[in-house]
């Protein structure tokens, strides 16, 4: 296709690229598939970004003429409007596949945020997507289930730990640890208050500060007999990164 639009964008405006056989709507079709393609998958580099000038406002105005705002990303899963969206499909095909590429956006953008919460979610997806096939009429109403779970976000559990802060932390803890949830829950709150603190000084983006941070968290777990010594430094590195990930909801 590219080679196609570079060929087209040369010839233009000649009238060879609209007679006998008119290119040029060829180009504005494929631009407006390519589009639809790119928001299905949520994927940017499938946008006509490599077009030159010339067929790229051709093709723009086309897919301006279809209703779609070329400056308004994808729909979010967690847009009050999403379910709106998807039901434009006519068939229960298209309305999976939007469901499914929406889901599998949002868990990529979010996963580093509590990789195992995620990793979960990605695991039921695929789940989903395996035992329902073909079954297209199921597999919508399963995965509509599944997005709703999505948009209702995260509730606190028996630990009572908040949700966004503290229970990515308790996750990889309960990975790695055969100590109690309740245990746990205190190690989780007593680590994520000293990382709150740490975090909140000037210089912490340094590769300095936060190597002292993990070399604390390591003494921690290792003073309170969390995990094993052997996975010691690896459970200490993976909470500094989620740290730092999660970065700004923990300074506020």
């Amino acid at each position: 296709m590219k080679d196609f639009i570079d060929t087209l964008d040369t010839i233009l405006p000649r009238p060879e690229a609209r007679h006998p056989y008119n290119f040029v709507k060829d180009a504005k079709k494929l631009g407006f598939i390519k589009k639809s393609v790119a928001d299905l998958y949520r994927d940017e580099k499938l946008n006509i970004v490599t077009a030159k000038e010339k067929v790229r406002a051709l093709i723009d105005q086309y897919i301006e003429a279809q209703g779609i705002d070329l400056k308004v990303p994808p729909i979010d899963i967690l847009s009050l409007d999403f379910k709106i969206h998807v039901q434009r499909h006519r068939s229960t095909k298209a309305q999976a596949a939007e469901m499914e590429f929406a889901a599998r956006h949002h868990i990529s953008v979010h996963y580093d945020e509590d990789p195992v919460y995620y990793k979960n979610l990605s695991d039921k997806l695929t789940e989903i997507l395996k035992s329902f096939a073909d079954n297209w009429q199921e597999k919508v109403h399963v995965l509509w289930q599944y997005i709703q779970e999505i948009q209702a976000g995260r509730s606190t559990d028996e630990t009572g730990l908040d949700p966004k802060t503290q229970l990515p932390f308790l996750n990889i803890l309960a990975e790695h640890s055969t100590k109690e949830l309740t245990q746990l829950a205190q190690v989780t709150q007593e680590i994520v208050e000293h990382i709150r603190q740490d975090i909140r000084r000037v210089n912490w983006d340094s590769l300095v500060s936060q190597e002292d941070l993990r070399k604390w968290i390591a003494g921690y777990l290792d003073d309170h007999d969390v995990v094993s010594y052997d996975e010691l430094e690896i459970v200490a590195d993976k909470l500094v990164q989620l740290a730092r990930r999660n970065r700004d909801s923990l300074i506020v």
